[in-house]
């Protein structure tokens, strides 16, 4: 689920364009797109081996593609409880919509794209 969010993050502040269509939320951990969490629950902590469910077509332009097979070189090693530390710096997009509309909101893509735009190696 991490490393989802951190392709969208990078998508979304590199192209001006969100990965997906759905929305993060807010939840204890990070972020999450429930539909996504509740597909890979049945993996639990092991490896997805498999496609998932999707009603959405995902078509990746190169460079799409380009920065995700970079977010997963990046982040790819980390463990799910240093990504989720990632998620919680102190003024990231989880941080700042948890911290003025709690727990279970959206994270509004704009806040997203702001904070990752921010932090591009130029």
């Amino acid at each position: 689920m991490k490393l989802l969010y951190f392709c969208h993050a990078w998508v979304l502040a590199l192209t001006g364009n969100p990965l997906i269509r759905q929305d993060f939320k807010v939840w204890r951990y990070g972020p999450v797109v429930p539909d996504v969490y509740h597909e890979l629950k049945r993996c639990g902590n092991g490896t997805v081996t498999e496609p998932i469910e999707s009603h959405e077509t995902a078509y990746l332009t190169e460079r799409e593609k380009d920065i995700v097979d970079s977010v997963l070189r990046q982040y790819g090693d980390k463990s799910a409880w240093r990504l989720s530390a990632l998620t919680h710096l102190p003024d990231s997009p989880w941080d700042q919509t948890r911290m003025k509309r709690g727990e279970g909101v959206s994270i509004p893509n704009y806040l997203i794209q702001e904070y990752y735009y921010k932090r591009r190696k130029v």
